[in-house]
């Protein structure tokens, strides 16, 4: 347990000097009405920083109160590392971490380094690894592509192509898949160089239990395509254990799940909300349309992946 946890939140309280909201005025300036978590710039009177992060009515309806039951458990796989926030306190409606201060990666500049770097930092990040046998997932995809086909979001021709690419080895995949606990969302602005200048990932919700292979699948193109490359080999080499990736054939997995997840919210979101799934979607079948396309001219995919 960090030596500066908290017993109780009315302990936190009685030492704080200033509370600044920082999320809510940012929720306002994007435009938001209503955000799921209020995030405070605390200061105590000994001069210490702490963000303190509370879920509020909006983030209690959209279903925000699992990321605080789970959240606390993640960041503790990390205790001691310093990768990430020290977590302080803990309840079902707030969670307290360390505040970090440093530089947040900014796309614009980056280094071939700064890619390197990251890349070995995300995979050295990896907690709680288990291995299992790539069946189950193979089963759900096709069902999840029979479902877009159902609800006239993907083509027959893309079903047979899809099913084709697996039955002549086209798209290859491995007898298993890795399991941990992982940095989830590796949008730029969720890492920061701290004052030490090492590096920290900052989302506390951003961490997660998934699939690692197709959550990478997914990180990599977050990457501009001339640093892709630099990125995957660092990657791979922070590694805590040796495996073929199979790269095409996860970003094929996440890319049909990613669809089959929005047009389900689609289909339980308020009308409101349709046209900005309608969108999303609409993009992320395109990068699969595209994905294919390369596949059906016979071009390797891992190079494709790595430049497109």
């Amino acid at each position: 347990m960090n030596k500066n946890m908290f017993n109780c939140f009315d302990e936190f309280q009685s030492i704080i000097s200033e509370k600044r909201n920082v999320y809510s005025m940012k929720a306002g300036l994007e435009g938001k009405k209503r955000n799921e978590v209020d995030i405070f710039e605390v200061m105590t009177f000994q001069g210490k920083k702490y963000k303190l992060i509370q879920l509020t009515r909006a983030g209690e309806k959209k279903g925000w109160q699992q990321f605080f039951d789970t959240a606390p458990g993640y960041l503790k796989a990390y205790e001691n590392s310093r990768s990430v926030p020290d977590l302080v306190y803990a309840d079902s409606k707030r969670i307290i971490t360390e505040w970090i201060q440093g530089t947040q990666f900014k796309r614009k500049n980056m280094t071939v380094q700064d890619y390197e770097q990251w890349g070995e930092f995300i995979a050295k990040g990896l907690r709680d690894i288990k291995f299992k046998r790539i069946d189950s997932e193979i089963e759900d995809m096709r069902r999840e592509v029979d479902n877009l086909v159902k609800w006239g979001v993907l083509s027959n021709k893309r079903s047979k192509n899809i099913k084709q690419y697996f039955d002549n080895g086209v798209i290859t995949y491995p007898e298993t898949m890795t399991e941990g606990i992982c940095f989830g969302d590796t949008a730029h602005k969720n890492f920061i160089r701290d004052l030490n200048g090492a590096l920290r990932y900052i989302d506390v919700f951003g961490i997660l239990r998934g699939p690692v292979e197709r959550v990478f699948a997914d990180q990599i193109f977050r990457i501009p395509h001339h640093y892709r490359k630099a990125f995957v080999v660092a990657y791979e080499k922070g590694l805590p254990y040796s495996k073929e990736y199979h790269l095409p054939f996860f970003h094929l997995l996440q890319l049909v799940q990613k669809i089959h997840i929005k047009v389900i919210d689609q289909k339980n979101s308020r009308m409101f909300r349709k046209k900005y799934h309608s969108r999303k979607i609409e993009s992320t079948v395109k990068n699969l349309n595209k994905f294919l396309d390369a596949a059906s001219d016979g071009k390797n995919l891992e190079d494709w992946m790595m430049n497109c």
